[in-house]
């Protein structure tokens, strides 16, 4: 079976779109604290900071095997895996920077809000790999659409509700 572009590079555009939300949510963060407007004495902060931010995150995710989970089946284990380690990168992201600035560190608020921020972009982008792996993918735009059979289960307690999951979470499934 050829593996698709995505399948391939997995990993690479995993890495590339948590780079890209990192950095959405750092500068988003500064933008937040000064009323939708960057100061110009905040740039060497910018500068100074963000490649930093950026380079713990994304090692600290590929060490930890973040990269491995199937994102297509994410649940709150992964959303709690998720906040794990952005803690413990936000954490070692914000000791590097205390060592950079020698402890101290203005505006801390950014900081802050950029650990929510990045939390919930990350958080988001998971959640919309799933959304469109189980909904949209293999779904005709154009064309003519499957008709799918009704199925009922009757009295399969935790078994049929597995099969009846497991049905419905298959895109390609001919029951409905």
């Amino acid at each position: 079976m050829k593996d698709s572009f995505y399948s391939q590079n997995r990993s690479l555009l995993l890495i590339l779109l948590d780079g890209i939300t990192i950095i959405a949510s750092f500068i988003w963060a500064f933008y937040l604290m000064f009323d939708f407007s960057f100061p110009e004495q905040y740039f060497p902060l910018l500068k100074s900071w963000l490649p930093l931010i950026v380079l713990v995150q994304l090692v600290i995710f590929n060490i930890s095997g973040f990269y491995k989970v199937i994102w297509r089946f994410t649940s709150l284990w992964e959303l709690l895996t998720i906040i794990k380690f952005v803690s413990i990168s936000s954490a070692i992201s914000l000791f590097g920077i205390g060592l950079l600035s020698e402890f101290s560190i203005h505006p801390g608020s950014v900081l802050l809000s950029f650990y929510f921020f990045n939390v919930l972009f990350i958080c988001f982008t998971r959640v919309t790999v799933r959304v469109y792996f189980s909904h949209f993918k293999n779904q005709p735009i154009f064309g003519k659409v499957q008709s799918k059979k009704r199925l009922v289960l009757i009295g399969a307690g935790k078994t049929g509700a597995k099969i009846a999951r497991e049905i419905l979470d298959t895109v390609d499934s001919p029951f409905e």
